[in-house]
């Protein structure tokens, strides 16, 4: 009986070794009859130890501490590789039907180069997507769009909180209106005077004199 739960976690480290891949450590301890040692290994060049290594400080506390009573795993603690790259690791006590401690599987991850992807990405972000508000050109908006209508009800929402112009406009709303337009160069579309006139009942002759005027 022994013998078979090391034949189940060996086999278990290399196929864990194998799916999760080469940033994943997957180490087997057998404490059995007092003798505490390494048994199997799977991507081992990430703590550069080998099946004759000792136990890890934190190894030996889990046992002497008997921490396998309190629960049956511990798990996303800190460690260091054997180049100095910060590990996220797991542990899970192996037990008998005793609860007595037969070993401990042990995963540890990788994750530097995680770590340093990510920041990359937010370094970029950094430098390209938050600027200064003295940098910002703030009045400047791109519109990927062919129509001149969709514009408009995107002003009309910017202005009066609403896709759908207001029923009636005074004389400064809709010289507001054309300001805004004209700002986000609708009037250079073919035809849009035409379209705009027809879509806010704005007369053709009104938004000419409008334009005139800014």
């Amino acid at each position: 009986m022994e013998d078979f739960w090391k034949t189940q976690y060996i086999a278990l480290v290399e196929f864990l070794g194998k799916a999760l891949g080469p940033d994943y450590e997957i180490v087997l301890h057998s404490f059995v009859n007092d003798e505490y040692k390494i048994i199997a290994l799977a991507n081992e060049h990430i703590s550069g130890r080998t099946t004759s290594a000792p136990l890890s400080a934190l190894a030996l506390n889990f046992i002497f501490t008997r921490e396998y009573q309190k629960t049956d795993y511990k798990y996303n603690y800190d460690g260091i590789s054997a180049n100095g790259e910060k590990l996220r690791c797991s542990t899970m006590f192996i037990k008998n039907e005793k609860g007595e401690l037969l070993g401990m599987l042990c995963i540890n991850h990788c994750t530097e180069k995680y770590n340093r992807f990510a920041q990359s990405i937010v370094n970029f972000v950094k430098e390209n997507y938050q600027l200064n508000e003295e940098e910002k050109e703030s009045e400047i908006v791109e519109l990927f769009t062919n129509s001149p209508k969709e514009i408009c009800e995107m002003c009309s929402y910017k202005l009066f909180n609403s896709s759908t112009l207001p029923e009636h406009l005074s004389k400064r709303e809709k010289q507001t209106f054309i300001r805004e337009l004209n700002n986000r160069g609708v009037f250079h579309m073919k035809g849009a005077i035409t379209e705009i006139a027809e879509y806010t009942g704005i007369s053709k002759a009104s938004i000419y004199r409008y334009l005139n005027q800014l």
